[in-house]
């Protein structure tokens, strides 16, 4: 998913800073500020990320590969990514009332090549992503917040899916869509608590 890369980029990016002293401190102060509310703005939505998935589709007339809400200063979102045939298109829904705000079109997939190894095929969505989530949510009894399927190459391998619970946590999962069986990724914290492993070692080091 693009949500997670992102994630990935910012925190190796903020490991960077350490030789600057302070400023990384700061940083992810605000940054986990910032994913708590977006999470908080996820779960207060009225449109699912299912509805914005059936829109999406509906709109474009393809298969969607990737959908993920998203928080602006304009108001929340969610983008879905589809693929109909060659076509790609992103398209843009309202979280408050589900209509579509924009619908872009991605250029193709021949075009494309190369250049995202994201980018499938349809014919490689094995698992309609309205039906994994529907999978997700069952199983974990939280919310799915963002899922899309994971490629190398243009090869699809996984699907991953970004779920946040009723008190704010989010975790990330993977799912095989051949064996639709779901594995735990990553842990992260929607409530900007990320810092408590740092607490947990220096309590042993004081114990030390």
């Amino acid at each position: 998913m693009k949500r997670n890369k992102l994630m990935i980029a910012a925190t190796a990016g903020l490991l960077g800073l350490t030789a600057l002293g302070g400023t990384v401190a700061t940083a992810q102060s605000s940054s986990n500020s910032d994913d708590a509310a977006e999470v908080q703005a996820f779960l207060k939505s009225t449109t699912s990320i299912t509805q914005a998935i059936q829109t999406a589709e509906s709109e474009s007339g393809g298969v969607a590969v990737n959908a993920e809400f998203d928080n602006s200063k304009s108001g929340p979102f969610y983008e879905v990514d589809t693929v109909n045939g060659d076509k790609l298109a992103s398209i843009k829904i309202d979280a408050a009332s589900g209509s579509v705000t924009q619908s872009q079109d991605e250029g193709v997939l021949s075009q494309n090549s190369g250049e995202d190894d994201d980018d499938i095929s349809a014919d490689q969505v094995t698992m309609k992503l309205t039906d994994v989530v529907s999978k997700a949510e069952a199983q974990s009894g939280s919310k799915v917040m963002a899922v899309g399927y994971e490629a190398e190459d243009g090869t699809a391998k996984s699907v991953e899916i970004e779920l946040a619970s009723a008190d704010g946590k989010t975790q990330v999962m993977a799912l095989d869509p051949a064996t639709g069986n779901m594995t735990a990724v990553a842990d992260t914290e929607g409530n900007g608590d990320s810092d408590q492993g740092g607490d947990d070692e220096d309590n042993e080091e004081n114990e030390g």
